[in-house]
């Protein structure tokens, strides 16, 4: 759920997630350690108080925002191989799928 993801990034229990958490977050998730000019760039597109931290409001937000969009990709990733849009893969399209 939102809050646990926002309460497992925001490691000092502050109530925001500042530059330094989300560096860990991206980190994390890229494999690899983002450059300032990234975690910046993260940090407007979430949104961020007066104080250049994340507030719960604005990942709520972006993380919805994320969510649906992710959803809606692998809908089209499916349906890319569920032809007659059945909701399954019949051995033809799983095929189709393998093959790729």
């Amino acid at each position: 759920d939102v809050y646990d993801s926002f309460k497992a990034i925001d490691k000092d229990a502050s109530g925001t997630i500042d530059a330094t958490e989300l560096k860990h977050l991206l980190q994390e998730v890229a494999g690899s350690e983002p450059s300032d000019s990234d975690v910046s760039t993260a940090l407007q597109e979430i949104g961020v108080n007066s104080e250049n931290h994340i507030p719960f409001e604005n990942f709520m937000k972006w993380y919805l925002k994320s969510e649906a969009r992710l959803s809606d990709e692998l809908d089209k990733a499916w349906y890319k191989f569920d032809t007659d849009r059945n909701d399954k893969l019949d051995k033809v399209e799983f095929e189709g799928m393998i093959n790729v």
